[in-house]
């Protein structure tokens, strides 16, 4: 809105807000009743007393007033009020303290390799080399020494009739019965 158009906008709104107060209706009644001392004059609502009679009344009356003391006086509450504060807790002296027993800690089992996951299903010779025939879950694998088995076992050694195996995550040594060769 440019400048001329926001002031001629805001003189509409006054001319209106003038015609509706002049054409307003009057007030029928007022239903609100006033107090007497909202409707005593100001001078009236005062109460005036001489300076002598107010100091008199006053010397008359039992007036409690607060001793001031000095700052840093200790044993009073609020003494202390800017002071530098502890949040350690307040130490008590009379009341032996009572030895809190450390919990019992069991000893931690030693973590084990699981068994052995494979089922032999037979062997078999190769120029030299002997062959392990293993099912593993849904898996046929035909192992040598040095081979490693799902990325946790590592074939060690076939020594007889027993296959060597080392779990990885212990490097925790296994064996497993795999027959003869046939």
């Amino acid at each position: 809105m440019t400048p001329r158009t926001t002031r001629t906008l805001l003189v509409l709104v006054l001319a209106a807000t003038l015609i509706a107060t002049w054409f307003a209706p009057e007030e029928a009644g007022n239903d609100v009743e006033l107090s007497t001392r909202a409707t005593a004059t100001p001078a009236a609502a005062i109460e005036r007393r001489p300076p002598r009679e107010t100091n008199r009344r006053l010397r008359d009356e039992a007036v409690e007033v607060l001793p001031i003391h000095p700052r840093g006086e200790v044993g009073e509450e609020g003494a202390l009020l800017f002071a530098p504060m502890s949040w350690a807790p307040p130490r008590v002296e009379s009341a032996p303290v009572e030895a809190i027993a450390a919990p019992v800690v069991e000893p931690v089992e030693t973590p084990t390799a699981p068994p052995l996951p494979f089922l032999v299903l037979g062997r078999y010779m190769d120029r030299g080399r002997s062959f392990v025939f293993l099912q593993y879950m849904d898996q046929n694998l035909a192992v040598a020494v040095g081979d490693t088995i799902a990325d946790a076992y590592r074939v060690e050694k076939l020594e007889g009739n027993t296959l060597m195996l080392r779990y990885l995550p212990l490097n925790e040594l296994q064996t497993l019965e795999v027959g003869g060769i046939q």
